[in-house]
């Protein structure tokens, strides 16, 4: 490591020092249960540490080994498969969603001619999580394969294919199944193979894994409606999971960022991570036009630094990991407490009109 390396290694570690205070105030400000955060940069790990606890009414402490749902975080994994499936030959960014998914293209359905560019940029114009979503407040069972296809066919066009951005859920469980059928096997097997285990992660999976619910964070209410929060199960995401059903810590989570710097061969060429780290849509803020939506990544600018990554909320959880694919930097936050949340506008290079997600 250069001389420069060192120092900027050394930099590092003396702002994490005011990091590390700063996340206990602010957990106790905000009276959150318990949080992990992780930064990797130099090549290893710099910071991992757990806040506060594991769940409200046992107060076990939380640890960094405790599994977090990160919710929307399955769509850089979602994303990473599929360009995996391209480099390999067995699916095409071009390939139409009916090739695929024969039920769309024999109910004559418009999303059957909606690519699977169009899908993975959230450029298909499908319904974000159905008319009845209410799977989200746990009062009913999220959709398996057969609900999810009869929902995509019943009401998942919404829009014209580039017309907008319009961020889906249900169309990245339809990249689920599109996955699982390109890789000869189901999306949850694919991922586990071709990404996890190519990682050695051990504490990350695509779906709630009953054998290990005793170690998962609860998710605890947000406190609109209450005094004090409440615990939320945790619950099985179906045929969603390629969109919102991952489990992961932070130490992994930054860990699987990693794999997407350039120079790392270990799931991506260079070439397919410029793709996917490249916005398709621009315009999160007013007063920052160069972030924006590439393949499962969202792209923001810190302080001269482009960082790419996504958020997730699940019941329960608010999560994010951003990494700097060039400097060699990414940061994990997982925090299990519900909460307020910004709403981003999005508008096409192009000049389209933005979305206005739910």
């Amino acid at each position: 490591m250069s001389g420069s390396a060192r120092s900027a290694v050394d930099l590092l570690r003396e702002a994490l020092a005011y990091v590390d205070a700063w996340l206990e105030y602010r957990l106790w400000k905000l009276r959150t249960p318990g949080a992990q955060v992780a930064v990797w940069f130099g090549g290893t790990l710099q910071l991992s540490k757990a806040y506060g606890v594991a769940n409200i009414d046992t107060r076990e402490p939380l640890t960094t080994a405790h599994l977090f749902r990160v919710a929307s975080h399955s769509k850089p994994f979602t994303a990473t498969a599929i360009m995996q499936l391209v480099e390999a030959g067995k699916l095409r960014l071009d390939d139409t969603a009916g090739s695929w998914l024969p039920a769309l293209s024999e109910a004559g359905s418009p999303l059957a001619d909606a690519t699977v560019r169009h899908l993975v940029a959230h450029a298909a114009g499908v319904r974000r999580d159905g008319v009845d979503a209410t799977y989200w407040a746990l009062n009913r069972p999220f959709p398996d394969e057969a609900a999810l296809l009869e929902l995509a066919l019943r009401e998942g066009a919404v829009r014209q294919p580039d017309a907008t951005f319009k961020y889906t859920n249900v169309g990245y469980a339809l990249l689920g199944l599109i996955v699982g059928k390109a890789a000869g096997s189901t999306y949850a097997e694919y991922a586990k193979a071709a990404i996890i285990g190519k990682l050695g992660l051990r504490n990350t999976g695509p779906e709630l894994d009953e054998a290990r619910r005793s170690e998962y964070a609860g998710g605890h209410s947000g406190l609109s409606s209450w005094t004090e929060r409440q615990v939320i199960p945790h619950v099985d995401t179906r045929a969603m999971a390629a969109a919102t059903g991952f489990y992961s810590t932070a130490e992994e989570m930054v860990r699987f960022a990693s794999a997407h710097f350039f120079g790392d061969a270990r799931l991506l060429s260079d070439r397919s991570k410029s793709e996917m780290q490249r916005p398709v849509w621009t315009g999160l803020a007013r007063d920052a036009p160069q972030d924006g939506y590439g393949y499962g990544t969202t792209v923001r600018h810190y302080d001269g630094h482009r960082m790419v990554g996504h958020s997730g909320g699940y019941p329960g959880h608010i999560t994010r990991t951003m990494w700097d694919p060039d400097e060699g930097l990414a940061i994990a936050v997982l925090t299990h407490r519900c909460g307020p949340r910004r709403r981003a506008r999005l508008r096409p290079r192009h000049g389209a009109e933005p979305d206005r997600p739910r």
